[in-house]
């Protein structure tokens, strides 16, 4: 073992440093590939929704619009450099309403009735 100076304790330092922002950033990319799958996700669930004669058009649209803002954040993060709005945070509330629908209504759907 050699003596241990200060540079050597800044440069692992450094190291570790490069090695977190690596770590982050790929999270990140990984986190906006999620965001265009699901997007692509729920533009074929919309677009069964709308074609669908026992499911209710406007949930089908709704469902097209989500998977739009899904698709413009995922890859506007992966694309552009600096993108900086926020699409899902307002297209979520999209979901929410699918979701309480599903609770409320979508019981009462009947398939092959």
């Amino acid at each position: 073992m050699g003596i241990r100076t200060a540079s050597d304790s800044s440069l692992n330092a450094i190291i570790f440093h490069a090695q977190a922002v690596t770590a982050i950033d790929a999270f990140n990319w990984a986190w906006q590939a999620g965001f265009v799958f699901f997007g692509i996700h729920l533009f074929l669930r919309g677009g069964l929704f709308f074609k669908a004669g026992y499911m209710k058009k406007w949930l089908g649209i709704a469902l097209l619009i989500a998977a739009s803002g899904y698709l413009i954040d995922g890859f506007g993060q992966m694309l552009i450099s600096g993108y900086d709005i926020p699409v899902v945070g307002y297209v979520g509330i999209l979901e929410a309403v699918l979701a309480v629908w599903l609770l409320v209504e979508g019981r009462k759907v009947g398939i092959g009735d």
